[in-house]
């Protein structure tokens, strides 16, 4: 709806205060219908009844007639109108004064209290007459223009495209009063019949007339063909589809249909307990504005037997919903529970690829995070480089991780890390600046906390490499002097494990408050038996 209607009532004369509304246009035939009733009606001053019209004479017309009318009211002339309306507030006050006593002046020849009365009671009963009879009429109606802005804001509701019209037209105050939107005084001059045709026509450019319905795009011209195809697609993504990960800024969208989804399940499978017995899981979905093929196949995976990892462990979340009673508040649980599904089934891919923040204005990790076999390729030997601008001046802590990636396995494989090397950019941005060993950088508490040298099981390595296993983490203090807030760090790892190892882990490095991605590998010895069947299943479980 637009934000103005194309007409308003004009509010500026005094039949606005009595309601009263003039015919025109194609309401000649009500005004020929009033004209014909007139005939047959006595005017006011003849429905006076007894000594309401001597008394006027008598007591007002001296001060108040057409030759005088004192105040600039002539009770002569408007108790010979042929209604009220045409002076209302006039009747009004004459009423108000009558009633205080106000008039006529003290040294004047007064009425009796029932002369009095009786005049004050019959314009109260006429006005009141007159008031119940025209209720609700708005008054005379005036078809005005459309002010600069409201054709703007008009055009834009119908259209969607702001395309800054206002700016076409020249200044619109021509009342006097200041006000654009004065009825009374619009007018249409011949150069602004000339604008309004001059932004039609560029309101046509950017319309696109093809097999649906009439759109517009803010490309005008030829191009709005590809963009209204290429709209149609896009809708029907929404509409249906969902997005987890995009690449190049993308944005998640559609989310909310996991959760809706495992919620369904759970109504599904606690249907009787619901008391609704005979639904259908296509019922439940169509009720849940989800589709139906969708719930069907989600239902097939959360009651299949002997899943394995990582499907297993979000079917885990679901089997743990609350069990279902008619109490509102555990049906909100259930919600709730579904929406917690859905997050760690979303975060999962997320955390086994090393996301970092969701990619915004150029910033964040602008991966398109998409699980396929290519992806989960793993390697024994990786080289980091992990550059970083922290959000903050001063020192910044980085953090090293080795985390399982596949939990189900009982070997316990060490990442070897080794050749680390720090280098702090100077505030000149100067690209040759020499790199320090990472272990003098250290402080002596972090130089414990790394183990320098020892391999697992006492095992001893190179002096400047340090092992890590599954599930370990060690963090440290890069200091950076004033005015800098870049760094990077290089390190070379190394995967080991068993013979024929299902063992898979990600190795990351990244560092507290960054924007961007982390530096991360997925490693394991992808020649194994088992590291194929874990990939396996991975992409089942996409």
């Amino acid at each position: 709806m637009s934000r103005f209607a194309p007409f308003v009532n004009d509010m500026n004369t005094p039949s606005t205060i009595l309601g009263r509304r003039e015919a025109s246009g194609s309401h000649h035939w009500l005004l020929l219908c009033s004209l014909v009733a007139t005939i047959f009606v006595c005017s006011p001053m003849q429905a006076l009844d007894g000594e309401a019209v001597p008394t006027l004479q008598q007591y007002c017309f001296q001060c108040h007639g057409d030759s005088t009318a004192l105040g600039g009211l002539s009770l002569e002339r408007i108790s010979s109108q042929d209604s009220v309306a045409d002076s209302f507030q006039q009747w009004e006050k004459v009423a108000e004064a009558l009633e205080a006593h106000q008039m006529p002046p003290a040294a004047m020849p007064q009425p009796t209290d029932q002369e009095r009365a009786q005049v004050v009671s019959w314009i109260r009963s006429e006005l009141e007459t007159y008031t119940q009879q025209n209720a609700g009429d708005p008054g005379r109606v005036t078809v005005r223009q459309l002010t600069s802005a409201e054709y703007a804001y008009t055009i834009e509701d119908l259209t969607g495209l702001d395309l800054d019209l206002a700016r076409k037209f020249q200044g619109e105050a021509v009342g006097g009063e200041g006000f654009a939107n004065f009825g009374s005084v619009q007018f249409m001059a011949d150069a602004k019949l000339e604008l309004y045709l001059e932004a039609a026509k560029q309101i046509a450019d950017h319309a696109v007339i093809g097999a649906g319905p009439l759109g517009f795009y803010p490309d005008p011209g030829l191009t709005g063909l590809e963009l209204s195809a290429l709209n149609r697609v896009q809708k029907i993504y929404w509409e249906n589809g969902f997005r987890s990960a995009s690449g190049e800024g993308g944005r998640p969208y559609g989310m909310d249909r996991y959760s809706r989804v495992f919620y369904v399940a759970w109504r599904f499978k606690h249907r009787k307990t619901l008391e609704e017995p005979g639904a259908t899981i296509t019922e439940i979905a169509e009720r849940e504005g989800v589709s139906p093929r969708f719930a069907e196949h989600v239902w097939s995976v959360v009651t299949a037997p002997n899943l394995t990892y990582p499907t297993s462990e979000i079917v885990s979340l679901w089997e743990d919903l609350p069990t279902p009673t008619q109490s509102d508040q555990l049906l909100e649980e259930a919600r709730a529970g579904s929406l917690k599904v859905q997050e760690a089934m979303i975060f999962w891919p997320r955390w086994l690829m090393g996301a970092g923040e969701l990619a915004a204005g150029g910033a964040g990790d602008e991966r398109a995070l998409v699980l396929t076999e290519s992806e989960l390729q793993a390697v024994k030997q990786h080289k980091f480089r992990f550059a970083s601008r922290p959000n903050r001046g001063g020192n910044s802590t980085v953090t090293i991780s080795v985390t399982a990636a596949n939990p189900m396995s009982e070997d316990q494989p060490v990442v070897i890390w080794k050749s680390g090397m720090v280098r702090i950019a100077r505030p000149d941005r100067d690209r040759d600046v020499p790199g320090l060993p990472l272990k003098g950088l250290l402080s002596p508490e972090s130089l414990d906390q790394f183990g320098f040298g020892k391999g697992p099981n006492g095992t001893v390595i190179d002096e400047d490499a340090f092992a890590m296993t599954a599930g370990s983490s060690v963090t440290f203090d890069v200091p950076l002097p004033e005015g800098n807030r870049r760094f990077s760090i290089q390190l070379e790892a190394e995967f080991q494990s068993a013979p024929d190892s299902d063992a898979v882990v990600i190795a990351t490095i990244t560092n507290a408050g960054m924007r961007g991605r982390p530096s991360s590998a997925l490693m394991g010895d992808v020649s194994s038996a088992g590291y194929q069947k874990w990939v396996d299943q991975v992409l089942e479980f996409v």
